[in-house]
């Protein structure tokens, strides 16, 4: 859905709080496998801001006033390394 969609459907609504998924599944030789969620809790800004694509525009940290297209990748990384770094603890406790 384009994000100037998406602003005109939440105009007006006051509770603007949502959340995404960052999934993943880790599978060794032997057909075992383990499932990886993260939900991200994020607030739908009532403007675009930033230079990024789409969604990123409107897309921000709950309390902030700073959308993730206005940000440094390099800050959102724990966000979205949050699942990896799960598996490589669960990892390090195997071997």
């Amino acid at each position: 859905m384009p994000v100037d969609k998406l602003l005109r459907m939440m105009k007006g609504e006051a509770d603007r709080n949502g959340h995404f998924e960052l999934a993943t599944v880790y599978a060794t030789p032997d057909g075992k496998t383990k499932e990886y969620v993260y939900r991200v809790p994020v607030e739908i800004a009532t403007e675009k801001k930033g230079e990024s694509s789409n969604w990123d525009k409107v897309i921000r940290h709950p309390g902030s006033s700073t959308t993730f297209a206005e940000t440094n990748e390099i800050n959102n990384l724990d966000v979205w390394n949050r699942n990896f770094a799960k598996i490589a603890e669960d990892l390090s406790k195997e071997f």
